[in-house]
C-alpha cells in the first residue's frame, strides 16, 4: 500500500484485480470513502473480488467485509455499478 496526496492507493490490490480482468475473470472492487467514530480500516482501503470469490485486500472484518462480498458478487452477476453505507448500529443501506 501507497500514500500519494494523503490518498492511500492498494498497488496489490490493483494489480491483482487487473491480472484477474485480463485472465477474463469478471471483477468488483470495493473501496472505503469515508469513514466515522471507531473505523477497522481507513478512507482508501479497498477489496478485490472475482467471479471465483477469490478475494484480495479488506475493507472491514467479520460481517461487514462478508457483505461486501455479497454485494460485489451481485454486482458481477448484475453488472452495475453502486454506493452503500454500511452503519454498524443499522442495516446496511444503498445510496
Amino acid at each position: 500500500m501507497e500514500k500519494s496526496n494523503d490518498a492511500i492507493i492498494n498497488t496489490d490490490v490493483l494489480e491483482t484485480v487487473s491480472e484477474w480482468s485480463k485472465s477474463g475473470m469478471k471483477t468488483a472492487i470495493a473501496t472505503v470513502i469515508d469513514t466515522w467514530g471507531s473505523s477497522p480500516r481507513p478512507a482508501g482501503s479497498q477489496l478485490g473480488v472475482n467471479e471465483r470469490c477469490e478475494m484480495i485486500g479488506s475493507v472491514s472484518g467479520g460481517c461487514v467485509e462478508t457483505a461486501v462480498v455479497r454485494e460485489c458478487l451481485s454486482l458481477l452477476k448484475n453488472k452495475k455499478t453502486f454506493c452503500f453505507v454500511i452503519n454498524l448500529n443499522q442495516k446496511l443501506s444503498y445510496v
